[in-house]
């Protein structure tokens, strides 16, 4: 009898267990002697709510967890998230020497899209760390016809590294309101254009990229566009895509003086047709050469001083 009952309790103690939310079960594991101990910072707006968990302090060479959580508000759903994380402390606008410096990046799309969701990332940190940065994106959507993209900013926390003065990447933010000189960016010379300002539903939209200085430009990928709504009363482009190309790794080359033109026919990543509006064309996710530089540079997020904004109105008699 007593064997019996010991076996029943002990039964139904692994039950319970196993029983326990997963929350519960990865939280313990995660605060054992051998895995750094996490602290969390939440991320509220409009659309979500996330969790980040992330170990206080990392020691190079480490391999260490961070955990994202994420709860959709209103009618937004969640589609995934692309986690980032560079070798140095990031600052409000991602500027990095060149792109191969990223020393972690990983994706999670949720299909269909999810009101929720909980991801473990392990990133094993190199040898050579001058800080610890970490970018989360996390894009909501509310799904209707057309879809709807929630502006949300990166989620940006940076994690102490034993034994290191944190740095920041190597080029300086650029801060129309401060008054130093600027190193001359590599881009300053590009252009980009659409042939109107303002387009009907369903106009093909022409966009041009053009090289205005007397040096050779190399850039990729070889559509280095995206389309994002912009609001012209603040003056500000949104942060995600209403429609982005497929990214590859070829190089376009732009003689001085030379061009090239894309048609773009109004449809949005997701093969809707976009709402009249106002929209801008910016240079995102980049790497690019001038003539007599010795190395590319790569530049993370999008380069808001090279765009073109435009508007998209409704057909005239379009009721008929």
């Amino acid at each position: 009898m007593v064997i019996v009952v010991a076996i029943i309790v002990a039964s139904w103690f692994a039950w319970s267990v196993l029983q326990r939310p997963n929350i519960i079960q990865i939280h313990n594991t995660l605060t054992t002697s051998a895995t750094p101990m996490l602290v969390k910072k939440t991320f509220i707006n409009d659309a979500f709510e996330a969790r980040i968990l992330y170990p206080k302090d990392v020691k190079p060479g480490q391999e260490i967890p961070v955990k994202v959580c994420a709860k959709a508000k209103n009618d937004y759903v969640l589609t995934g998230l692309v986690i980032r994380a560079y070798p140095y402390t990031l600052p409000g606008l991602i500027v990095v020497e060149k792109k191969d410096r990223i020393i972690y990046e990983n994706s999670t799309t949720f299909s269909p899209p999810v009101k929720r969701f909980s991801t473990m990332y392990r990133i094993k940190l190199p040898e050579d760390l001058e800080g610890l940065g970490l970018s989360i994106v996390i894009t909501p959507i509310k799904p209707r016809k057309p879809i709807i993209v929630h502006l949300s900013e990166p989620i940006i926390v940076n994690i102490k590294v034993a034994g290191v003065t944190p740095k920041t990447s190597t080029l300086p933010l650029i801060n129309k309101t401060v008054s130093i000189k600027l190193p001359p960016r590599p881009w300053s010379n590009l252009s980009i254009s659409t042939d109107k300002k303002v387009y009907e539903v369903g106009e093909h939209v022409r966009i041009t990229l053009t090289n205005k200085g007397s040096k050779t430009v190399k850039i990729k990928p070889s559509i280095p566009w995206v389309i994002r709504p912009y609001n012209p009363e603040k003056n500000r482009i949104s942060y995600f895509c209403i429609y982005e190309p497929p990214r590859d790794d070829k190089w376009i080359v732009l003689n001085p003086g030379s061009s090239v033109t894309w048609i773009w026919n109004q449809t949005s990543t997701w093969g809707f047709k976009v709402e009249p509006g106002n929209y801008a064309v910016v240079l995102v996710d980049i790497e690019i050469w001038v003539e007599g530089e010795s190395k590319p540079i790569g530049i993370l997020g999008g380069v808001e001083d090279v765009n073109a904004t435009f508007t998209i109105v409704e057909r005239e008699g379009r009721n008929t």
